[in-house]
Order: C-alpha cells, then sequence, then structure tokens
C-alpha cells in the first residue's frame, strides 16, 4: 500500500517541484559546487534538479516509479532501487542526503543507510538528514503499526527520537555538527510538521 502510495503521490500535479528549505539551508551551509552528493528517497528530483543547477554532482535514487520517467534527463544520473539492497552499492560520495527518508521506511532500513553511508562517504563527507520526530503533531493517528509506526493516510509513518537517532549516528562513526528539532522547517499547506534536521561529518 505505502508503495502505491508513492507512485500516486508523485503523479498528482500538486507535488512540489521547487527545491525544499532543507536543500536550500544545505546548499548555502555545507554542500560545494563539484562534489559529488547521492540524494536517498529523491522523489520527483526536486532537491536533486535544484544541487544539480548550482554544479553539484548527483546521483538520485528512489523506489517508486516516477524515477523510470526521469532517467532520460543526462542529469542528474537517477536510480531505480529498493533502498534495503543499498549496502551493495558504492559511490564514495562527498554528500549523502536524505530528505524525509527515514520516517517512511522501517528502523532495519534505517540502520542499514546510517552505516552504509559512514563506509560510502569520502573521509569529511556529510550525511544530511531531516525527518519527522515524535513531536509531531501526527504522531498517534491511525493504526499502530509498530514502535512509533502509524498508518494514515494511506501511508505508514515511523515517527523518530532525537537522542535515539543521534546516539545510533555517533556510534556509526559519524561526528553530529548540526542538530535541530522543531517547526518552521517545512510548512506544505496547513501543515506545519516538527521536523529533526541533522549534519554529520565522517
Amino acid at each position: 500500500m505505502t508503495f502505491n502510495y508513492w507512485n500516486d503521490y508523485y503523479e498528482n500535479n500538486g507535488v512540489p517541484h521547487d527545491p525544499s528549505r532543507f536543500a536550500r539551508f544545505c546548499l548555502k551551509e555545507y554542500i560545494k559546487k563539484g562534489q559529488l552528493l547521492v540524494d536517498l528517497g529523491c522523489g520527483n528530483g526536486r532537491d536533486s534538479f535544484y544541487f544539480v543547477k548550482h554544479k553539484v554532482n548527483v546521483l538520485g535514487i528512489d523506489y517508486s516509479t516516477i524515477i523510470d520517467k526521469m532517467l532520460s534527463f543526462p542529469m542528474p544520473l537517477f536510480i531505480r532501487m529498493n533502498l534495503e539492497k543499498i549496502n551493495k552499492w558504492v559511490f564514495n560520495a562527498d554528500v549523502i542526503y536524505a530528505r524525509f527518508l527515514l520516517h517512511s521506511i522501517s528502523e532495519q532500513c534505517q540502520d542499514k543507510i546510517i552505516c552504509w553511508a559512514f563506509d560510502d562517504l569520502k573521509e569529511g563527507g556529510l550525511l544530511c538528514l531531516e525527518f519527522r520526530s515524535v513531536k509531531d503533531d501526527l504522531y498517534g493517528k491511525g493504526e499502530k503499526r509498530g514502535r512509533d509506526t502509524f498508518f494514515f493516510n494511506r501511508h505508514a509513518r515511523r515517527f523518530i527520537r532525537k537522542e535515539e537517532i543521534e546516539e545510533e549516528i555517533r556510534k556509526a562513526g559519524f561526528r553530529i555538527i548540526y542538530s535541530l528539532e522543531d517547526k518552521g522547517l517545512s510548512p506544505f499547506g496547513r501543515e506545519n510538521p516538527m521536523l529533526i534536521r541533522i549534519v554529520a561529518k565522517k
């Protein structure tokens, strides 16, 4: 059901195509021209195209079939992939970027991605993450599907605890250089989610 939800979502003409506030923030503060950035869960490529416009080399990865329609674009490059298999790939990236991905995947897949990111990144490379917090207004709505996970509005969200994921990121070997939990980071329509932003350095 979640897979079908995202396919339908990206087919919807109401999906934003402008870059996210998180992409703008990361480009301004951390990402440099000429770096290789892997955009995990890139969706319709809104942030991938923004980074490319600013001369960042981008590889966008998503499991939605929206990727099939974007393969004809010369830049950025896109791969349709189940992220459960990400540990089989080596990109030697400067930046691994994942916006609104972690709360859409299982905790086991999250663990795999964080460990893989540390191994794949160049020394000094950055992991840039934005995701929903357990303090978000949607927490607890819908059918409970596991710890901090609820099925609501046709798909599951797994809300994340800031202290726990920070500990996991540090255990993987990263040093956290930026961390924020707040509203106002990505308002959309009537929604103003409580989000966590983390930038960690290898």
